[in-house]
């Protein structure tokens, strides 16, 4: 199978996640109505800064993506997975699909906010061993945000047309 694009080289794979964030920020922007004026004046910076930050995705560096994503009310996570894929012929996953996953099991903040959601159940195993592992593993709370749901507790997700 044929690599993906962000394979070439670590600048275009920096340069689709900045700009896969940069487009969260625009939707964002443009929802609540937020000029980058308002943007630049929020962030004590140059209008021009905040078109150069905006229009050059593969040079955002991390302080500016938390700058940026406080100034107009977000917050950011870094997601590390493995979507078995190491040759990387499909890219990297869309930020989005993260986020309606999140949305979906109702926007947990840590693992027991998902268990509270989804408790483990006598057939449910997956999670219940998960919820073992975690008191054996020294990965803190925060790493174990969000599980996989197994077929018993998975919620319907409606189908669009």
């Amino acid at each position: 199978m044929k690599e993906h694009w962000t394979q070439r080289s670590i600048k275009d794979y920096i340069f689709k996640i900045g700009a896969d964030f940069i487009a969260q920020l625009e939707e964002k922007m443009e929802m609540e109505g937020i000029s980058q004026d308002v943007l630049a004046n929020t962030l004590k910076v140059t209008k021009s800064r905040v078109s150069q930050v905006l229009n050059k995705p593969g040079n955002i560096t991390l302080q500016n993506v938390i700058q940026y994503a406080e100034a107009i009310g977000m917050k950011v996570s870094i997601v590390a997975y493995d979507d078995d894929d190491p040759k990387n012929t499909k890219g990297p996953i869309n930020s989005d699909v993260f986020k309606i996953c999140w949305e979906k099991f109702g926007k947990p903040t840590d693992f027991w906010a998902f268990q509270e959601r989804f408790p483990p159940t006598q057939q449910d195993t997956t999670s219940a061993q998960l919820n073992n592992d975690l008191k054996e593993t020294p990965y803190s709370a925060d790493a174990m945000d969000f599980i996989q749901p197994t077929p018993t507790n998975q919620p319907k997700l409606p189908i669009e047309a």
